[in-house]
């Protein structure tokens, strides 16, 4: 009845309107008509809007809560992410101080030692004698192998590989002090300050692996890839058949079964099976431990004598433990943000 009363009231509406508006030009003749027309409007249409106005509003309600309900969501979102820019602490790891923290917790890394000169470099040297030395200048951007330094060689990236310990210290030399220009990096780079000279590893197979906070579950999620070795976004959008999720109960923590299904989604066969799931809980434990968001290996490698190592790490930190963790926030790195940039991207993102 409404609908039917307001369609009418409408036509009406419209007719009266039209009409008026072809009676513009004020003539004698129309004189008579303008007065018909004007008591319709009084009789008419001015008590239909009367009548059926509170009706609309009733009937509007519900839209208009909506979309009020709507305005503050995205009000308080927007205040909630500007909290998280203002408080958000941009903790800088670089990846000699994140190896060093999964070694201290008994994850399989390489030996390793870093340096800030060439001294200290052949110093150090003297007692570390490896079958391959891997040099890896230390600053806080992606794509160090295939960046190039500002007046230095230019056969020579951020990443040197060499079976000779003269060659790994004639690298660090070109490195320490030059600036890095990555794909991450300004155009003028970034100062390389330390670098870093670890064991080489002959890798036969590199997988995928990270433990991170996941909204959807409330809780913590192992991620988990045979194909490693590669940006895992790259493998969601080509292989998204390869990527594997484990969630994890918090209360009941990690079950030997699931450390070894998720040793097995990563292909790890016979003996390395266990090893694999024996590094999976460690990096699980730790990541409690350290109160950390994300703890990222990529690549988790299988070698050729049948090891699994820890390559690479990837770490984040709950800034609300910082006062439980003062010693990993002691090691925040203030040289440079492109690190930290990255850091709040993916907390944001998560």
């Amino acid at each position: 009845m409404f609908g039917i009363s307001a369609s009418v009231m409408v036509i009406c509406s419209a007719f009266i309107i039209e009409a008026l508006r072809s009676m513009k030009v004020s003539t004698a003749k129309k004189v008579q008509q303008r007065m018909l027309f004007r008591a319709l409007l009084i009789q008419t249409l001015i008590p239909c809007i009367f009548s059926y106005f509170p009706l609309c509003i009733i009937w509007m309600f519900p839209l208009f809560t909506e979309m009020l309900g709507r305005a503050a969501g995205r009000i308080a979102s927007s205040h909630r992410r500007a909290q998280i820019l203002t408080q958000l602490r941009l903790l800088n790891l670089q990846e000699y101080q994140s190896k060093g923290i999964l070694d201290r917790n008994g994850c399989s890394v390489q030996k390793f030692v870093t340096a800030t000169s060439l001294k200290e470099a052949e110093e150090k040297l003297k007692d570390f004698s490896v079958y391959e030395y891997v040099v890896k200048a230390q600053i806080l951007a992606g794509g160090r192998g295939k960046g190039r330094f500002i007046g230095g060689p230019k056969d020579l990236g951020g990443v040197h590989i060499s079976y000779k310990p003269e060659e790994a210290l004639s690298a660090a030399k070109e490195m320490i002090g030059r600036r890095l220009v990555t794909k991450q990096t300004p155009k003028e780079g970034v100062l390389v300050e330390k670098v870093m000279i670890a064991e080489g590893v002959t890798i036969k197979r590199e997988t995928y692996l990270a433990v991170l906070m996941c909204r959807e579950t409330n809780g913590p999620v192992v991620v988990a890839s045979p194909a490693g070795g590669v940006d895992i976004e790259h493998t969601a959008e080509v292989s998204p058949e390869l990527i594997f999720k484990e969630p994890i109960n918090i209360r009941e923590g990690m079950t030997d079964e699931q450390a070894r299904r998720i040793a097995r989604n990563l292909e790890f066969k016979g003996d390395l099976e266990e090893k694999a799931a024996v590094e999976i809980r460690r990096l699980y434990e730790l990541f409690l431990k350290v109160d950390a968001t994300q703890v990222e290996i990529n690549p988790f490698v299988e070698t050729d004598d049948g090891r699994v190592f820890c390559v690479d790490a990837k770490m984040n930190f709950d800034d609300n433990a910082a006062f439980r963790q003062k010693e990993i926030f002691e090691m925040e790195d203030t040289s440079d943000k492109v690190g930290g940039l990255m850091f709040l991207l993916d907390v944001l993102d998560m």
